[in-house]
């Protein structure tokens, strides 16, 4: 087997299609200097046509940024992949995007995650006192 530097690892070009994109969720505990946090790891990897599995990546989840996964699948995308039949995510993860939409193409998938992300964002909540995320986002700046 041959051995190759993770930057190049996660440079490389995909097939340009597949049948399945699984995400995998795991929750951890990790430890810092002071104490020790639970925080979600995303084990991302398709199946070709040929039935030969391909990891994409591994990746903590980002709660802060919510553009995290339109900015990895811009990666994808970048990395020659073109097309996904079957996207596989954790249950219960952004449910509210995921439920009752189907998806014709890859495009059609990141404009719709787009245009959710804007609407998400814009939505005022109770948590933070009926104001939006970006209006919360604005009073930290």
């Amino acid at each position: 087997m041959e051995k190759i530097k993770l930057i190049d690892f996660q440079k490389r070009k995909f097939s340009n299609c597949f049948v399945a994109v699984y995400i995998v969720t795991k929750n951890i505990k990790i430890r810092t200097d002071t104490c020790i946090t639970n925080k979600k790891l995303y084990f991302v990897f398709g199946l070709d046509f040929m039935g030969y599995r391909q990891v994409f990546g591994m990746y903590f989840d980002n709660e802060n940024d919510t553009r995290f996964w339109l900015e990895k699948l811009e990666d994808f995308q970048a990395r020659n992949l073109k097309d996904i039949l079957f996207l596989i995510t954790p249950p219960n993860d952004q449910e509210r995007f995921y439920y009752k939409r189907i998806f014709v193409s890859f495009e059609d998938f990141k404009e719709k995650l787009r245009h959710w992300a804007r609407e998400y964002n814009n939505f005022p909540m109770k948590p933070l006192g009926w104001k939006s995320p970006n209006e919360k986002y604005l009073e930290y700046i």
